[in-house]
C-alpha cells in the first residue's frame, strides 16, 4: 500500500472484521424482518398489509443509504441524543479498557471475554450503522418472498392442504415459505455481495474502521495497489456467494432431479 506502507494482505485482515460484523449484522435482521413480510405480504395480496409491505419494501431498495444514514445522524444524534454519532466505541471506554481481539468482531470478542462494558457500549454505537444496511437487503429479501410465495399459493397442493384442514400457519411457514426458500436464498447471498462491497459510504459516514473506510481512504490518495486488492477481495466474495447460493438451491431435491 502507498498510503499505510504495509502489505495489503495485513490491511485486509485487519480491516475486514468490522465490515463482516456490519454485514452479518444487518443480513441477520434484513432477513427476520424480511421474509415474515414478504410471507404475509403473498398471503393478503391487495390488502392493506400488502400496500404497506410493498411500499416499505420499495422504499428501502430506492431509499440511498448515505441519504438515510446522515437522516438517521440527524434525529438520534444531533436532535435527540440517544445515539453516538459514530465509531466503533466511545473515547472513554478505549482508554479505560484494552479492547479485546480474538476475531476482530467487537461485539463478539467482548462477549467472549465477558466485558460488558465494551459490549454494551459497541452495541450502542454498532445501531445506527446497521440500520441503513439493513434497509437494502430487507427490502429485497421480502420483495423476492412475495413473488415467490404468491406463485406458491396457486399451486394446487396448497388447496389440497387447505381443504384437509391443515393449519394457515403450517400452510404458509411449513410449505409455501420451505418451497419458495431457492430464489430467497439467491437474492439474500446476492444482497450480501452487495452490502460488502458497498460499505464505504457507510464506514465513511459514521468513521467506521473497515474494509469501506479503507478503500475510500486509498481512492482518495491514489493507493492503486490498495484499491487493487479490494477489487480482487470483492470478486472472490461474489464468487463464493455464488456458489454458497447455488449449493443452497440444489438442496431441492427438484433441483437436483
Amino acid at each position: 500500500s502507498l498510503r499505510t506502507r504495509n502489505p495489503v494482505m495485513s490491511d485486509l485482515k485487519a480491516y475486514i472484521p468490522a465490515t463482516l460484523e456490519l454485514v452479518i449484522l444487518s443480513t441477520i435482521l434484513a432477513i427476520i424482518i424480511g421474509l415474515p413480510l414478504g410471507l404475509y405480504s403473498a398471503k393478503h395480496k391487495n390488502k392493506l398489509l400488502d400496500h404497506v409491505a410493498r411500499f416499505v419494501s420499495i422504499g428501502g431498495v430506492s431509499l440511498p443509504v448515505f441519504w438515510l444514514a446522515m437522516g438517521l445522524q440527524l434525529i438520534f444524534y444531533s436532535s435527540l441524543g440517544w445515539l453516538p454519532l459514530g465509531g466503533r466505541v466511545s473515547t472513554e471506554v478505549a482508554i479505560m479498557y484494552e479492547l479485546p481481539n480474538i476475531t476482530g468482531m467487537l461485539l463478539l470478542d467482548s462477549a467472549l471475554t465477558g466485558n460488558w462494558v465494551i459490549f454494551k457500549d459497541a452495541l450502542v454505537h454498532i445501531i445506527l450503522p446497521v440500520i441503513p444496511m439493513t434497509v437494502y437487503p430487507m427490502g429485497l429479501i421480502a420483495r423476492m418472498t412475495r413473488s415467490a410465495v404468491l406463485e406458491i399459493l396457486n399451486e394446487d397442493y396448497i388447496t389440497a392442504g387447505r381443504s384437509y384442514g391443515l393449519s394457515e400457519k403450517l400452510m404458509l411457514w411449513g410449505y409455501a415459505l420451505k418451497n419458495s426458500l431457492g430464489p430467497t436464498a439467491t437474492s439474500i447471498t446476492l444482497s450480501i455481495g452487495y452490502t460488502l462491497m458497498n460499505t464505504f459510504l457507510i464506514e465513511s459516514i459514521f468513521n467506521w474502521p473497515g474494509i469501506g473506510k479503507y478503500v475510500s481512504s486509498s481512492v482518495l490518495s491514489m493507493d492503486f495497489p490498495a484499491i487493487m486488492g479490494v477489487t480482487i477481495f470483492s470478486a472472490i466474495s461474489y464468487m463464493i456467494l455464488n456458489l454458497i447460493a447455488d449449493l443452497v438451491v440444489a438442496l431441492d431435491p427438484r433441483v437436483r432431479l
